[in-house]
């Protein structure tokens, strides 16, 4: 997989538009402050970007709820892709392992727990890999 886009940006948008309907995430309205409407605006770019290159696939399923694939551009053992879970509590739950100021450990923990990975494995990921799972995390974040 190159740098280069395989997916048109129009795709990868409606991509990342059902994702954040399905969540009811509005980039403006859910963050706390200005430094956190950025993060998220940026969060939401990068996905785009992510889809673009052809690194997440977000779908909807028969039962209407969101698939996401993350396909590993640096393979970790045998796995190639990441399939993340519809979000929900016992997800959420497992941010309870990291501090309250360790967003990375709470982002890792999550994504790790939706995914069926642990937090460690998850930080175990490296460069592009490692950058979708903290797009997609801080979005989840504010579900």
């Amino acid at each position: 997989m190159e740098n280069k886009n395989i997916i048109p940006r129009d795709s990868a948008e409606q991509q990342v538009d059902l994702f954040l309907d399905f969540y009811d995430i509005d980039t403006d309205e859910d963050a706390s402050d200005t430094n956190h409407r950025n993060m998220l605006k940026a969060s939401k770019n990068k996905l785009i970007k992510h889809v673009m290159r052809g690194r997440v696939e977000i779908s909807e399923n028969d039962d209407g709820d969101v698939v996401v694939k993350q396909t590993l551009k640096f393979p970790v053992n045998d796995v190639d892709h990441l399939e993340y879970k519809v979000l929900g509590g016992i997800a959420k739950k497992q941010m309870k392992n990291a501090e309250d100021s360790d967003y990375s450990g709470k982002v890792y923990n999550l994504c790790g727990s939706l995914t069926g990975w642990t937090g460690n494995s998850i930080a175990k990921l490296k460069g592009v890999d490692l950058s979708v799972v903290e797009c997609l995390g801080a979005l989840f974040l504010v579900v």
